[in-house]
């Protein structure tokens, strides 16, 4: 696949004259980021431009097409990590990955994920079904960004159903770190401490 020479291109031309790998944006090999996740800029500086414009655009239009329905785990356009958990004639529910917001929607539009959008929500489902009993009341935790804080409710889905044809959802829960409360999702804890 042509993407795959230019992207290995890049990365020994960028070796050859820096000494390392280029910058990846978000991180390299995020999910659903052309090129590897090389930013567009530094493939451009690397290997021949006509070839990344016109691999760039056949990558597009491949994703639009596998992503253009409204199905479970689908992305909602115009809204940055929240998918689709269940969708009817009547009703669309949505989900923030981050946040543990559920809104039930009329209409939607779907979007091709964002890169790393789905290797964060396959993060969150595994925490979830791995270490979901471990996010319990009282239980000290540091989030994401290294302060440290306490879990208010036992983490939960953010809805309650018994439909087994239903996508899995992270698990949600209330924390408060420096007085201050908040739900959030099990994406955003970095570790758990356990007594």
């Amino acid at each position: 696949m042509l993407q795959d020479r230019l992207t290995q291109q890049a990365i020994e031309f960028h070796q050859a004259i820096h000494g390392s790998e280029p910058e990846y944006s978000p991180y390299k090999d995020a999910s659903d980021a052309p090129f590897r996740g090389i930013p567009i800029e530094t493939m451009n500086e690397l290997v021949n431009k006509d070839e990344v414009s016109k691999e760039l655009k056949a990558w597009k239009k491949s994703m639009t097409e596998q992503h253009s329905k409204v199905s479970h785990y689908a992305w909602v356009k115009g809204k940055e990590f929240t998918f689709i958990v269940d969708h009817h004639d009547k009703y669309i529910l949505t989900c923030d990955l981050i946040h543990g917001k559920v809104k039930y929607l009329h209409k939607v539009k779907v979007r091709p994920p964002n890169p790393s959008e789905r290797d964060l929500l396959n993060a969150a489902l595994k925490k979830s079904h791995k270490l979901g009993h471990l996010y319990t009341e009282g239980t000290a935790i540091i989030d994401q960004h290294g302060r440290e804080g306490v879990i208010l409710s036992t983490f939960k889905e953010p809805i309650a159903y018994n439909n087994g044809t239903r996508a899995i959802l992270p698990l949600y829960g209330d924390i408060e770190i420096f007085s201050q409360n908040k739900t959030i999702s099990n994406t955003s804890i970095l570790s758990i401490h356990l007594a």
